[in-house]
């Protein structure tokens, strides 16, 4: 363009930057912006968008948070898209505390973060182990009217129970089953663990637990069904639940299943199944259920 006598402009510019970003020329990009920078054109709102994703992504977070603080010395007001591209960046790349320090700016300047920006500080806090901040987050988009995707309760559940708040957890279910979000945890659950939070058995089975609550047996059924590891309470709560809902039958085979696999069920929960067979005639099934509870 140069030797053809046409000058470029901005457009162009972050069109080319863009460009070398993506190709994983993170340098060359820099010097293109440096070149941007020492001529009669000013990098505008895009530039510094692109500049700042771009670093992040090829793993120059330092740089980006540089760039960042140098247009807010040159009294460039950063806007909504820049805070987020930061934000975003220094989530993906764990710096927690950052993040949640330009959250803080974020707000401060004005702004009113939206529910993209709240969900990624709060996934980046579980990730890191930081449970209590990510909480505070999650409360306080709560109060503001926020509701979250399939994948953001999860990670929240997911970590709950990992620290052994179980009830926090069981609220957080609740809230799903009533904004609809349940079929969306389900097809979102293997994606928590990619990210480092495991969803062991206790995940599993509060959601069953809940489900089963709401009525939604066949639902809790199927999502026990698909669980790869069980325990004594995740059997107890099915069977148990299974029973409230008078099925009696498929209960008792649960039962069984758990016994044959050398886990035990509440005697309660034993004597519910037993006490349901009779009530509806099933005579045959408690003698062969009580014999096996004897054998084992």
């Amino acid at each position: 363009m140069l030797r053809a006598g046409i000058h470029p402009d901005a457009w162009s510019y972050n069109i080319l930057i863009n460009c070398l970003f993506k190709l994983g020329k993170p340098d060359e990009a820099n010097r293109i912006f440096m070149e941007m920078v020492l001529s009669e054109l000013h990098p505008c709102s895009a530039t510094y968008n692109i500049m700042i994703n771009g670093l992040c992504k090829n793993g120059y977070v330092n740089n980006a948070i540089m760039l960042f603080r140098n247009l807010q010395r040159h009294r460039f007001i950063p806007e909504v898209l820049t805070y987020n591209t930061l934000i975003n960046g220094l989530s993906k790349a764990r710096r927690t505390g950052t993040a949640r320090r330009i959250l803080r700016e974020f707000k401060e300047a004005g702004y009113e973060p939206n529910c993209i920006t709240y969900t990624t500080v709060m996934k980046c806090c579980f990730q890191s182990r930081q449970f209590d901040e990510a909480l505070e987050i999650l409360h306080e988009m709560r109060s503001k009217g926020y509701t979250f995707d399939g994948y953001a309760y999860c990670t929240v559940i997911a970590a709950l129970i990992k620290i052994g708040r179980i009830e926090e957890a069981d609220e957080i279910v609740r809230l799903m089953q009533h904004s609809g979000r349940l079929d969306d945890a389900m097809k979102l659950l293997g994606e928590i663990e990619k990210e480092g939070l495991e969803c062991d058995q206790y995940t599993h089975t509060i959601i069953i637990n809940r489900l089963c609550k709401a009525g939604h047996i066949d639902h809790a059924m199927k999502w026990f069904e698909s669980m790869e590891v069980k325990d004594s309470f995740t059997y107890t709560i099915i069977v148990r639940n299974l029973c409230r809902a008078r099925r009696f039958l498929c209960a008792s085979k649960i039962m069984v299943l758990c016994l044959n696999s050398g886990f035990r069920i509440l005697r309660a929960t034993q004597r519910a199944v037993i006490d349901g067979l009779c009530s509806i005639g099933y005579t045959n099934e408690v003698r062969k259920l009580k014999l096996k509870l004897r054998v084992i």
